[in-house]
């Protein structure tokens, strides 16, 4: 932890879904080689909404829709984060309509990524918070049928 840094960082997540109502998520060294979502912080006057879908693209160059804020968590000095960090995630569950499309590779940040269906998902070692927020998706599908 800087001793500059007071506060907790605010980050902007995003579960991506696609057309085929598959998820993206990305293998992170930052994260213990687990699979995680993507995201990053949320800029000075910046609205959340506005902020994962920009991060979002920068990472992965792909254009999504922010569709549903699915929850927010803490994430305070997590062992399996690489940094002794305090977060605040806000995760959003975000509309890709294209299909399994390759995606830009940020070597700083991921490893490697895949898009999953459910019970794919439910098998790949998903760091805490994505799994926190995997079980978040999975509330949201009962009882929204349409995404």
């Amino acid at each position: 932890m800087n001793k500059k840094e007071k506060y907790p960082e605010p980050i902007a997540g995003a579960l991506i879904v696609n057309k085929n109502k598959k998820l993206l998520f990305c293998k992170s060294q930052k994260w213990n080689n687990k699979y995680t979502i993507f995201g990053g912080h949320i800029e000075i006057g910046e609205p959340m909404e506005k902020a994962v879908v920009r991060e979002v693209k920068e990472e992965t160059g792909l254009k999504v829709k922010a569709i549903a804020r699915l929850g927010i968590s803490d994430s305070i000095f997590d062992p399996g984060f690489y940094k002794k960090k305090h977060f605040i995630f806000i995760d959003f569950l975000c509309k890709y309509d294209g299909g399994d499309d390759k995606i830009k590779i940020n070597e700083e940040f991921m490893e490697d990524y895949g898009w999953f269906n459910i019970k794919e998902a439910e098998k790949i070692r998903l760091a805490k918070g994505a799994r926190l927020i995997f079980k978040e998706y999975k509330n949201y599908l009962k009882s929204n049928t349409r995404i």
